[in-house]
């Protein structure tokens, strides 16, 4: 049986959590630290050990483990980078996966090469991510669709076609910039075998400033959470979509002042909390409805947006038929 070790960033638990399900489904045996260390052991020592023992080392990237200045994971790399030149270069051992558009820092490996050298498993297209994936870890026919629908008349996993998310209002923005339309540019939905619902979309704003704002706060690309036994179909009682993030900014990041609408250079760091929480139904293959949401920055008042969605998708054969893997 293989054995992997999941190097991540706490603001990725949920994801991560899911992704850990559908390896052990798969037969992979996962460590993860808040599953493995038990009180009063060394840490640092248990996951040392656990990365050298492992067949494989997956490390996560995403928009959250880039804001951040410091994280152990940063360790565990340095840990993992090491095994990579003990073992056979034809043997793959340490997997990049990228969970939202983030950037993966180009740190060395040895011989002129970097960790961008080595082939990433992208799971912002999350079907093609897996097979990728499991086909990179050994396991033949993997099972990536658990098979209970989302909701009834429609499966357990769905591809996002298209869509567009309209902030009706935001706080302070000038008029001109109310009612902006972002489209949902792909995505896909998923249950995980803990009966938790996972949506992940990614968002393109009208213009590239909005753009770059929304991809610094980590808004561009989102996993967003329902545990609903089932999405709505029916409009007085509709389904709530959530996700919520903190970052924190970097002096010299490039942000907008929404009282003037004007791209700014921040003079020290900012914290920021982030919240957004979608109200919708299902009507045939469309997802809509409406969604409040926030931002908190630290020492300033909060900014509040208010909106509404419409989502199309579509089934994906590829997850629902294991015969269509490649």
């Amino acid at each position: 049986m293989s054995s992997v070790f999941i190097s991540y960033v706490r603001e990725d638990e949920r994801i991560v959590r899911f992704l850990a399900n559908l390896l052990e489904l798969n037969g992979v045996s996962v460590w993860l630290d808040k599953d493995k260390l038990v009180p009063g052991q060394r840490w640092q020592a248990g996951i040392e050990t656990a990365i050298r023992n492992g067949t494989f080392f997956l490390s996560v990237y995403s928009k959250s483990r880039e804001a951040r200045d410091r994280s152990y994971a940063n360790e565990e790399a340095v840990v993992a980078i090491e095994e990579i030149r003990r073992r056979p270069i034809s043997k793959p051992f340490y997997i990049p996966i990228r969970l939202d558009d983030c950037e993966i820092e180009p740190r060395s490996i040895g011989g002129g090469e970097t960790i961008l050298d080595l082939q990433i498993c992208d799971l912002r297209n999350w079907t093609d991510g897996l097979v990728s994936l499991f086909k990179a870890l050994g396991i033949e026919n993997p099972v990536t669709d658990l098979g209970v629908p989302l909701t009834d008349g429609i499966p357990s996993f769905v591809k996002i076609q298209s869509g567009h998310v309209t902030y009706d209002h935001i706080d302070t923005m000038p008029t001109h910039l109310q009612g902006m339309r972002f489209s949902v540019d792909t995505g896909w939905c998923q249950r995980n075998n803990e009966g938790v619902i996972i949506a992940y979309l990614e968002l393109v704003a009208p213009f590239a400033q909005m753009q770059n704002f929304n991809r610094t706060l980590g808004l561009s690309g989102m996993h967003a959470i329902c545990t609903d036994e089932k999405i709505s179909q029916d409009s007085t009682r509709p389904s709530i979509f959530s996700f919520r993030r903190q970052i924190t900014l970097p002096r010299g990041a490039r942000t907008i002042d929404f009282a003037s609408g004007q791209e700014i250079v921040l003079s020290i760091p900012v914290v920021l909390d982030s919240d957004f929480e979608a109200l919708g139904v299902i009507d045939g293959f469309q997802f809509s409805g409406e969604f409040s949401a926030y931002l908190q920055p630290q020492f300033s008042e909060r900014i509040n947006m208010r909106g509404r969605f419409e989502i199309t998708f579509e089934p994906d054969l590829k997850a629902r038929h294991r015969e269509h893997f490649e």
